[in-house]
């Protein structure tokens, strides 16, 4: 059964910070307002793009000058075992959930505070669900893969990466586990792909690969 929607802020805490109501949403492909949506894309490419990238991908024209690479935000469900986090999205973006690897962002509760919007609580929280409902709208298919689909279980590791990384890819026909994930250890060596591999992080140098094997989805 679906999550519903929130339905509006349960309270205001004394310094102006915003609760949001209702639990994650759960589905493979989250359930989004077109509208909100198509708003929040506007906020995105203001207040976003330039670090996170205008695919949302983690590539933005400032990432390179900051500490840690942004993250690829289109993964936000495939990193949450398929469910897309609404709140802790909404939380990251007001502020209340600080994003340690990602030391330039800011409170995004208190920037818009400060923007045309001003002591309008309603205004800002309506601005961060927008920003939230675009982010929902932008997930890259978290589903399983279908039954009978060969792929290969990739595991590396990295000594200034915290514990191990462990990716799947396709298996093309007369390949081996190892060859498609050497592919991946080429991607994280360089900086083509590691927007898409083990969290975006921008450690591209020292990794091994563990071990590689093949795995078959079944029914």
């Amino acid at each position: 059964m679906k999550a519903t929607r929130p339905n509006g802020v349960l309270s205001i805490l004394a310094l102006g910070v915003l609760l949001v109501p209702a639990a994650p949403r759960a589905d493979d492909k989250p359930p989004y307002d077109t509208a909100a949506a198509a708003m929040g894309a506007v906020t995105y490419k203001t207040y976003c793009a330039g670090c996170h990238g205008a695919k949302a991908e983690g590539d933005g024209p400032l990432a390179p000058h900051l500490g840690t690479r942004p993250s690829d935000l289109t993964t936000l469900s495939k990193r949450n075992e398929g469910k897309y986090p609404y709140t802790k999205v909404y939380h990251v973006i007001d502020g209340r959930r600080p994003v340690k690897a990602h030391g330039a962002m800011p409170a995004w509760a208190d920037a818009f505070r400060e923007s045309r919007e001003g002591n309008d609580q309603d205004k800002v929280r309506e601005k961060i669900t927008q920003l939230t409902e675009f982010l929902a709208s932008i997930q890259k298919d978290s589903r399983a893969p279908k039954p009978g689909t060969a792929l290969a279980l990739c595991v590396f590791s990295n000594p200034g990466f915290a514990g191990k990384c462990t990716e799947s890819a396709d298996v093309v026909e007369g390949s081996s586990a190892r060859e498609a994930c050497e592919a991946i250890l080429a991607c994280l060596g360089g900086s083509t792909c590691i927007k898409t591999y083990c969290g975006g992080t921008t450690i591209r140098q020292g990794w091994v690969l563990e071990s590689a094997r093949v795995v078959i989805a079944q029914p």
